[in-house]
């Protein structure tokens, strides 16, 4: 059960890394297109080296760069979110199957990690005292790393 629960916990990383990324990639997009595609073209200037440079602004992508780079990201955003669709579905699944376990271990592990629900709460619910609830939780952990030392 406790690899069952890592590799659960660990996809739901998966997929909160998957929606921060589609968010970065769509800023990203709308800097580009506001930035470079909606702004009208600056004029050609001269550059007076003796004058002091600030760096570390944004700077303005000739139009023809933008759309290439534009077309580039939303192949990248709709790769992500066809895998962000596929890792929701997996989710949906592995949490169909963990509701099949039985036992009192296998509860708590589901209430506390997929319901995300506290210690009281699932004592309350499954009518056993706080103590027994946590004695269980605490021998039942799968997010504890559990080292074994070699008697050499």
């Amino acid at each position: 059960m406790s690899k069952t629960m890592l590799f659960y916990k660990d996809l739901c990383l998966e997929i909160d890394i998957l929606e921060l990324q589609i968010k970065g990639v769509e800023k990203e997009y709308s800097n580009i297109y506001n930035k470079s595609l909606h702004v009208k073209p600056k004029g050609v200037n001269a550059v007076d080296y003796g004058s002091e440079r600030v760096t570390g602004g944004l700077v303005q992508i000739p139009a023809y760069d933008a759309i290439g780079k534009l077309d580039d990201l939303i192949d990248r955003l709709n790769e992500m979110k066809q895998e962000l669709l596929a890792k929701k579905k997996l989710k949906e699944e592995v949490e169909e199957e963990l509701k099949k376990f039985e036992g009192l271990p296998y509860k708590v592990n589901y209430m506390r990690i997929v319901e995300g629900k506290k210690l009281t709460e699932i004592a309350d619910e499954l009518d056993y005292s706080y103590d027994y609830i946590r004695e269980v939780a605490s021998k039942n952990n799968p997010l504890k790393t559990h080292k074994k030392v070699a008697n050499s």
